[in-house]
């Protein structure tokens, strides 16, 4: 059976999702909250808008994920500046869970590749790339969605 491309990357993505969130699940950590973590951590503070932007979600679906995480002391919300925008900075306590998410992500990333070389570990890499720029690219050109800012140029592993 040939399978496209389109229900490959679907059931790729489903699969993940599902075995992601039952291993971060597992530590305790909820699935919403190890990209906002690692933005934070890697990118130091910034204010709700732009961490919904990196999200690629509205600000106000985040709204209640910022509550949360704030009472669970993972992060710190500081109200200031000219237009009253909300800060948000990572606490130790939230940079102790991104370090848990971070191993979940190792280990699934290890399994992911299992049986790959480098080589084709790079050129899927590559082809993916190419895939998600080429629909970012059609739906910037449609209106519908901006990206601004969402891919970094140079996106490395983090080590910890």
């Amino acid at each position: 059976m040939i399978w496209s491309p389109r229900r490959l990357f679907v059931y790729c993505y489903k699969i993940y999702q599902k075995t992601l969130s039952a291993r971060l699940e597992e530590r305790g950590v909820p699935i919403s909250y190890p990209q906002i973590l690692g933005n934070l951590w890697k990118d130091g503070p910034c204010n709700q808008r732009k961490m919904a932007r990196l999200c690629l979600m509205k600000p106000s679906s985040l709204t209640n994920v910022f509550r949360d995480m704030e009472a669970e002391g993972l992060i710190v919300r500081e109200m200031g500046g000219k237009r009253r925008e909300t800060t948000l900075y990572i606490t130790e306590k939230g940079i102790e869970m991104f370090k848990v998410s971070q191993a979940v992500f190792d280990e699934l990333e290890e399994v992911m590749y299992r049986g790959f070389s480098d080589e084709e570990k790079a050129v899927f890499g590559e082809h993916t790339m190419r895939v998600i720029k080429n629909l970012m690219a059609e739906e910037q050109r449609s209106g519908r969605i901006h990206f601004n800012g969402f891919i970094p140029k140079n996106e490395k592993k983090i080590v910890l």
